[in-house]
């Protein structure tokens, strides 16, 4: 773009309210290029916003997002508008992908009222999430919850990891591709929702996790599911091969697992921690510890789904924070083990001693000339 054009998009920005950006303001020294800054914005706006996002943006993607805009010397402030900004995601993914002409089953259990929301049984947010999808290219089938599938499926049933019922009760549907999982209210009177895609086979490709009042977790949760629905059927882009021994530690997306680095762990009970939030969203117990490097301990979790989702999922998940690429800290470590040896005490002749002479009896050494036994 040339340095004019970028001047005028900022000069379009300026008085514009700090308030509307909602935190998405950055601050970049103008060093290669204007281009170059407002693009360091752009996508660390996005990751902000939507950490499992893969857009690719242009700099005038930039300028329809914006709420304000400055540069003062060589230094570029910029502020982004959340709404505007998301605006531009949707159109671009909607650019991206077709969208599914067969519609999406979804089993979701409101446990505030303990049913599932279905044709029969409709709640308030079923229509803002029907709404959504047609918004992201695809359709949602909410099941009809007669003898036939509550024979086979209930609130256990969709929590669970590939319930075989879960399958079968998919199947009278047709249904390519099924999610399944919970929605609730908490506390503060927000929605909350723990959710799974699967495949017609009951394969998990991917799982969604989001928090917030029904407009904005309707938004985001259909989205989500537009963009693991988008990545299992335009092809993984996991294909690269178990890396060779010198690249033991690299970290990445591989055929069938996702190499990662864990910061924060500090205790054996931290890895059993570990793997029951891996549980929790969906992915296997069996992970695999491969080695060690200064971004922390390097893990293999295996995966059929996008490596993007469970970049997301981690990015989302309350006990991880997202550091860096494939790198994350742990946030719930029970901390160093504390031993039960308060220090030096009196002397027992039953303890190893610091003094390995000490009672040590001499023997003779042998003669020169002959053999030891």
């Amino acid at each position: 773009m040339k340095f004019h054009s970028v001047l005028g998009l900022l000069s379009l920005c300026v008085g514009a309210s700090l308030a509307q950006a909602e935190d998405l303001s950055f601050s970049y020294p103008v060093t290669e290029s204007l281009d170059a800054a407002i693009m360091q914005s752009l996508n660390q706006a996005v990751s902000a916003l939507d950490p499992n996002s893969t857009a690719k943006l242009k700099v005038q993607d930039a300028g329809a997002a914006f709420s304000q805009a400055s540069l003062q010397g060589t230094m570029l402030s910029v502020s982004y508008d959340s709404d505007k900004l998301s605006k531009v995601l949707d159109e671009q993914r909607s650019v991206q992908w077709s969208g599914l002409s067969e519609p999406v089953l979804i089993w979701l259990y409101d446990t505030s009222s303990n049913y599932f929301v279905s044709d029969s049984n409709p709640n308030q947010v079923a229509p803002l999430l029907a709404g959504e999808a047609n918004t992201n290219h695809y359709r949602l089938l909410f099941p009809v919850m007669d003898i036939d599938d509550v024979q086979l499926v209930n609130a256990n049933t969709v929590i669970a990891a590939e319930d075989p019922n879960l399958v079968t009760a998919s199947r009278r549907y047709d249904a390519k591709f099924y999610v399944a999982g919970t929605m609730a209210k908490n506390t503060r009177g927000l929605t909350e929702t723990k959710l799974k895609v699967y495949d017609g086979e009951g394969r998990l490709l991917g799982a969604v996790d989001r928090s917030g009042d029904d407009p904005t977790v309707a938004h985001q949760v259909t989205t989500d599911i537009a963009q693991i629905l988008m990545n299992n059927t335009q092809g993984s882009t996991e294909n690269t091969a178990a890396p060779t021994l010198g690249q033991t530690l690299a970290v990445g997306p591989y055929r069938g697992f996702v190499r990662i680095a864990i910061s924060g762990i500090s205790n054996l009970a931290d890895y059993r921690a570990i793997r029951s939030a891996l549980v929790t969203y969906g992915y296997e117990a069996s992970i695999r510890i491969v080695g060690y490097s200064p971004a922390g301990v390097i893990m293999d979790v295996a995966t059929s789904g996008s490596a993007e989702i469970l970049d997301g999922t981690f990015a989302h998940a309350s006990e991880f924070t997202k550091i860096g690429d494939w790198h994350y800290q742990f946030n719930n470590s029970a901390g160093p083990v504390q031993s039960a040896w308060g220090g030096v005490g009196r002397a027992d002749p039953m303890r190893v001693t610091s003094i390995p002479t000490s009672g040590f009896v001499k023997m003779p050494l042998p003669a020169q000339g002959t053999a030891s036994n």
